[in-house]
């Protein structure tokens, strides 16, 4: 193919580096990375109060203390 991958020297790494600061990739990046995670993180809070939820239906005690019947099928 006559193309080669060659090492970058620090010169060649500080250009690069100053592109990417300066053309806002590096900001709009951050922010990507940001909201995947907060989106991650929402989904898992989500799935532990569903389960709390169900376990909470399933253990549900009438006025009396006695545990009631749940319909939920596990």
């Amino acid at each position: 193919m006559g193309n080669e991958l060659k090492t970058l020297n620090n010169d060649e790494l500080s250009k690069m580096a100053q592109v990417l600061i300066e053309s806002g990739f590096m900001t709009e990046l951050a922010k990507q990375y940001a909201a995947n995670k907060e989106n991650e993180s929402t989904e898992a809070t989500d799935e532990v109060t569903r389960q709390r939820e169900l376990v909470r239906g399933m253990l549900e005690t009438d006025m009396k203390g006695n545990l009631k019947q749940s319909n939920i099928n596990c």
